[in-house]
């Protein structure tokens, strides 16, 4: 029988951002946390490439005591030759995810959700009025990673309605993936669901599973698939399981 990810017509548009917290304590990660980034870069690259006449943008964001844009375009311009990933752009990532500083979590966050919502609106308004009577789909996925509570303040109530609205509104899927703290419990305070909340343990072999589970289920929101977590990606993302 075929699944839903094979019935589901490819979306008219996707838009994927990361959101990487980079503050010093992601140190006891190592090097997991860049291969993670590197390893989501070519999946989703890889699904674009199966949807040749579909937009398909991702906006690479990382935080401490700031947020920098690492990346904001089309996937397929960080592929280079022989679909390798541009080595070039690569090191300006690997860079800005160099752990350092605070945790600068709401407010980057709360700004990430504006921006991928007014990208969203402004694709639907450059339509032509005869593919918006289609409503064509838009996949859109927003991930978060971190491995501590917000030290710099912010509105939580806003962030909480900035993502239920992300979630009803435009069908977001919306990813909580953190460490050092319980992950459900943490992600339902800023309004996430559940099932889209990742505990991660914070070293190397579990936050690379983790970022392989992160890849794994935004590709699966592009698609058409289910991106709740599973609970076999659970298990491999941390030894409490959930």
């Amino acid at each position: 029988m075929p699944t839903r990810a094979q019935t589901t017509p490819p979306p008219g548009a996707t838009d994927v951002t990361l959101v990487v917290d980079r503050s010093g304590s992601m140190v006891s990660c190592g090097p997991a946390i860049n291969e993670g980034v590197y390893g989501l870069i070519h999946k989703h690259a890889e699904t674009a490439k199966k949807m040749p006449g579909t937009p398909y943008n991702l906006r690479l964001v990382s935080f401490d005591d700031a947020a920098e844009v690492l990346y904001d375009g089309p996937i397929r311009e960080l592929m280079g030759d022989n679909d390798q990933l541009h080595a070039p752009k690569m090191a300006g990532i690997y860079i800005g995810l160099f752990p350092r500083g605070r945790t600068r979590l709401i407010r980057t966050l709360s700004e990430e959700l504006v921006q991928q919502a007014e990208r969203v609106a402004q694709i639907r308004m450059a339509w032509h009025p005869s593919v918006q009577a289609l409503h064509p789909r838009i996949a859109v996925s927003i991930s978060i990673i971190t491995d501590g509570f917000d030290n710099l303040g912010g509105d939580i109530e806003e962030l909480h309605r900035l993502v239920d609205s992300h979630q009803s509104d435009i069908g977001a899927a919306c990813q909580f993936v953190a460490a050092n703290q319980d992950a459900k419990k943490t992600g339902a305070k800023y309004g996430f669901k559940g099932e889209l909340c990742l505990q991660m343990d914070a070293d190397p072999g579990h936050a690379r599973a983790a970022m392989s589970c992160v890849a794994a289920s935004s590709t699966r929101a592009v698609t058409g698939g289910n991106p709740n977590f599973s609970a076999a990606e659970r298990m491999n993302s941390s030894i409490a399981g959930f």
